[in-house]
């Protein structure tokens, strides 16, 4: 609290200070303003320039790491499916193996 006012009296020193008029010419004309008003106001389109480049870049990065989720959980899927497919191709071979043994127990059990 007590930096807040701090920093508001600088400022207001600061405006106090910096009252004279400053001319601005553009393509399209030409006026005068305070010094510290054509401060602030050049800060404020900084700061919304600076705001609207970090946005973009945010979104940019946002969308990387969602497709990079997206990806990553495809072959967590892939990998899955191939372990199911993996794990039932061994089921089915130990399966045959033990059903050919069971015929073959059950041809000897006939044979005596």
């Amino acid at each position: 609290m007590i930096l807040a006012l701090v920093l508001a009296l600088i400022v207001i020193i600061f405006a106090l200070l910096n009252t004279q008029d400053v001319a601005v010419n553009f393509i399209f004309g030409k006026f005068s303003l305070p010094l510290v008003l054509l401060l602030v106001i050049s800060l404020l389109v900084g700061a919304l320039v600076a705001a609207l480049f970090s946005t973009v870049t945010i979104m940019g990065l946002k969308k990387q790491l969602k497709d990079k989720e997206t990806q990553r959980q495809e072959e967590k899927l892939t990998a899955e499916k191939e372990y199911q497919q993996k794990l039932a191709e061994t089921q089915s071979k130990y399966q045959r193996r033990l059903n050919g043994k069971t015929a073959a127990a059950v041809k000897s059990e006939d044979n005596r």
